[in-house]
């Protein structure tokens, strides 16, 4: 509670209604630092560690959204093809990657994706790939 309270109180909460007024435009990117992505993993490693009764998935798409704001801000090194794709198809990316980490099931994130954040703004056929591949790698890393 301290580190939330005094570093990064944008780490409150469960962070999918933050994923959400991203996809639907409004400017949420300070919800969304390297501040926030530190505390909130710190936090949800103390808490799960500790055996506390937390549902991990709400936090972890905060942390998939976090990684896919990074990945946009340090882009430099990816080139072209992060700075093409909309900042709304990106948070779908980091928050289908967060599902599939949360359960280990790369479709469950895409359609997570799909259902929740694509009710707002219809998705790409490229940001459906792109998730479905940041889905794959999260879930293919959790379980090796």
């Amino acid at each position: 509670a301290i580190l939330v309270h005094d570093y990064a109180p944008a780490a409150k909460g469960s962070g999918i209604p933050d994923a959400k007024a991203a996809v639907s435009g409004f400017s949420v990117a300070p919800r969304f630092s390297e501040m926030t992505l530190l505390v909130k993993a710190v936090g949800l490693s103390l808490v799960v560690g500790g055996g506390l009764a937390l549902g991990k998935e709400g936090p972890l798409i905060q942390i998939g959204v976090c990684w896919a704001f990074m990945v946009r801000n340090h882009s430099e090194w990816l080139g072209k093809v992060v700075t093409k794709l909309p900042l709304d198809d990106l948070v779908c990316v980091g928050a289908a990657a967060g599902v599939s980490a949360a359960f280990g099931a790369p479709v469950g994130g895409v359609l997570f994706a799909v259902e929740e954040l694509g009710s707002v703004h219809s998705l790409s056929q490229r940001a459906l790939l792109l998730a479905f591949a940041g889905s794959f790698s999260a879930s293919f890393m959790l379980k090796s």
